[in-house]
């Protein structure tokens, strides 16, 4: 079961990303490393739901909102057929803010015990994915960022958690 909900994890997320993308290319993008942990990762619990966070840009704000429209129109037509393996897709969406901080906080909403998203579409920028994506592969939070482009993602230590399109 856990193998099949992975499966339609990535269907749905490529979904999401396909919609969602804007193709404008990212530039003068700072990087940094992530650090590395020898902590093993909490186990997921499959509840049989399937909870999708999008994290969308604060600015420009016409850019977060076609993304947004993108998703819930995705989200919208999935479970008009029946959801992901007879379940409804649930959306949950934050801003990534203006700062580093802003973004990894963020994600440590959707990460959060009282949400707990089961995949992640964003963060659009390469510098916002970097400063968040310690705290998605921690929770392993599956994501996926359309726009996020910068050459040290490549490298990044996601535990084959992390995909860009």
């Amino acid at each position: 079961m856990v193998g099949s909900i992975r499966g339609a994890v990535v269907l749905v997320l490529s979904a999401f990303v396909a919609a969602a993308c804007n193709g404008e290319p990212t530039t003068g993008i700072a990087t940094t490393v992530a650090p590395t942990t020898t902590d093993s990762p909490p186990v997921r619990v499959d509840d049989e739901v399937l909870r999708i966070g999008l994290v969308v840009p604060a600015e420009p704000a016409t850019i977060g909102a076609s993304i947004e429209a993108s998703a819930e129109e995705a989200v919208e037509q999935i479970n008009d057929v029946g959801g992901v393996l007879g379940t409804d897709v649930e959306l949950f969406v934050v801003v990534d803010g203006d700062t580093l901080t802003s973004a990894a906080a963020a994600v440590e909403v959707l990460a959060a015990d009282d949400i707990d998203v089961d995949a992640m579409v964003g963060p659009v920028s390469s510098l916002t994915a970097t400063a968040a994506l310690d705290v998605a592969v921690d929770a392993q939070i599956v994501s996926c960022s359309a726009t996020a482009s910068a050459i040290d993602l490549t490298d990044f230590p996601d535990d084959g958690l992390f995909f860009r399109t």
